[in-house]
């Protein structure tokens, strides 16, 4: 069954972009992958993808990508959480069908070159697990 939500006003920063989630479609907040740094995880509930970082604008989540597969080469420990970028979308569903495209969500009201953004994200998400690459996506992120 789909959860459904109505528009959402926008202009979600930090924390309330996770809480924006979790009204939304009653997901959790992880205590196991709590990462004060980088932020919290939530947990979907979903069993593709039962893990999501949320972030609140492009520059943030490629900042986070960005130390995130650094930390991944240097340790040599691969793993993609995908990312929900901005408000949620009216269902999960919609959610999810981004994730499984391009490994994140992004809603349309967030500022930037979207397009080309998902396309690093399903690069990225792609090369976890071979570091030389890695690398070189990264030196293309800037």
């Amino acid at each position: 069954m789909s959860k459904t939500i109505e528009g959402w006003s926008g202009g979600y920063q930090g924390e309330s972009v996770e809480r924006a989630y979790i009204e939304a479609f009653h997901w959790k907040k992880s205590s196991e992958y709590q990462d004060n740094k980088e932020g919290i995880d939530l947990l979907t509930g979903n069993l593709e993808f039962p893990i999501v970082q949320t972030k609140s604008s492009l520059q943030i989540a490629r900042n986070f990508l960005k130390e995130s597969m650094k930390k991944t080469a240097r340790l040599h420990k691969s793993q993609f959480i995908p990312l929900c970028i901005g408000e949620p979308a009216k269902t999960e569903e919609e959610v999810f069908d981004s994730i499984k495209k391009f490994g994140a969500w992004i809603s349309p009201d967030v500022d930037g070159d979207v397009g080309n953004f998902l396309k690093y994200v399903a690069q990225i998400r792609e090369m976890c697990y071979n570091p030389d690459r890695l690398e070189k996506m990264l030196a293309q992120l800037g």
